[in-house]
């Protein structure tokens, strides 16, 4: 069975670190870190600022009674612990948690998550308009974000590998979420989330690999902070930490550049690589307009960084990493298009 592994986002490098020091000897790569902003995959109304949620993801009633979980006066009265009425709140917390870490979205400050009264609730119906009214008012909210359904699968075996036993748990969740607006008898958004996440232990024996996984709780409450996450992203802007290479030169000048990036003072090193991106070596001053659209875009200026990189590419149009990074700004000009619509900031 395939296991999902960690993506590499350094193999392409390598050929390019063989290109660049065939170039010269005296240049070597080098890379920082920064927070951009992606777009959400849905579109929601831009007066849409604050939503409370809801957890309608408990089996229908009759089922509820066969398995003796019940939902009544904010507590829990139960024979039998069905696992996952109990956990499917992780989900909306996690949703809770990312939301308020993105410019768009907040969640009520105590995380408060409502519940659909047994008596009056139909499995997978969408919510009826006045009780998303209610609930906005109630909250001071502009939505209702509703966990709709939530279904978990669990397996849990070992496989050999050489002379250890690598012991695996693959937990498989489906969640429906939809999101709700007193303007609107039709969800705003409706979303199908399956997933599998997936654990792995080593021993020597099956026994113990197995006993070294989480327990089935423990799994299944990291599967529903994941979806709880990836709603978040589905519903707005979300921040996300990616890498940029930048060059550096084993000179005095570009030395001292690539200390004050090291040290995050782009400013002083823009000062540096500025200055050599004017100079009559072709080879120096592309690699310096190339650094320069790295500050560019770390200074959230776009439009700078296509300006640069431009520079680069037209003293050194053969450089595979110029080319790339051209397309990644392009890319992202036109997601912050994207954005400003969703920020309502453009209509």
């Amino acid at each position: 069975m395939h296991i999902p592994s960690t993506k590499n986002y350094r193999s392409f490098y390598i050929v390019l670190i063989l290109l660049i020091f065939f170039l010269s000897g005296c240049y070597a790569p080098r890379y920082t870190q920064l927070e951009i902003l992606f777009p959400a995959d849905s579109d929601l109304p831009d007066n849409i600022e604050k939503v409370t949620m809801v957890n309608r993801s408990y089996l229908p009633l009759d089922e509820r009674q066969k398995t003796g979980v019940y939902y009544t006066r904010n507590h829990y009265e139960r024979r039998e612990t069905y696992l996952d009425s109990i956990v499917s709140d992780n989900a909306l917390h996690s949703l809770a948690e990312h939301l308020n870490n993105t410019p768009r979205l907040e969640v009520d400050e105590d995380y408060t998550i409502s519940r659909m009264n047994v008596t009056d609730y139909s499995f997978l119906d969408r919510m009826k308009r006045e009780k998303v009214s209610k609930l906005c008012n109630e909250k001071n909210a502009d939505a209702v974000v509703a966990l709709e359904a939530f279904h978990s699968f669990d397996s849990l075996y070992y496989v050999l590998a050489g002379f250890d036993i690598i012991g695996i748990r693959s937990t498989r969740l489906k969640t429906v979420w939809s999101t709700y607006s007193p303007a609107s008898s039709e969800p705003l958004d409706k979303f199908y989330l399956r997933d599998t996440t997936w654990f792995q232990s080593r021993s020597n024996s099956g026994y113990t690999a197995l006993r070294k996984l989480p327990s089935r709780k423990e799994a299944l409450q990291e599967a529903s902070y994941q979806a709880g996450k990836k709603y978040a992203k589905i519903i707005s802007p979300y921040w996300k930490e990616i890498e940029r290479l930048y060059f550096a030169h084993f000179s005095e000048t570009m030395n001292k550049a690539t200390e004050y990036a090291r040290n995050e003072n782009w400013k002083e090193a823009a000062i540096i690589w500025r200055q050599i991106a004017e100079n009559d070596d072709k080879r120096k001053n592309a690699l310096a307009a190339y650094n320069m659209a790295i500050v560019s875009e770390i200074k959230g200026n776009l439009q700078l960084a296509r300006y640069w990189i431009d520079r680069a590419l037209k003293k050194k149009p053969n450089v595979d990493q110029f080319g790339k990074y051209k397309r990644t700004i392009e890319q992202r000009i036109n997601r912050q298009k994207i954005i400003d619509r969703q920020m309502g900031l453009i209509d």
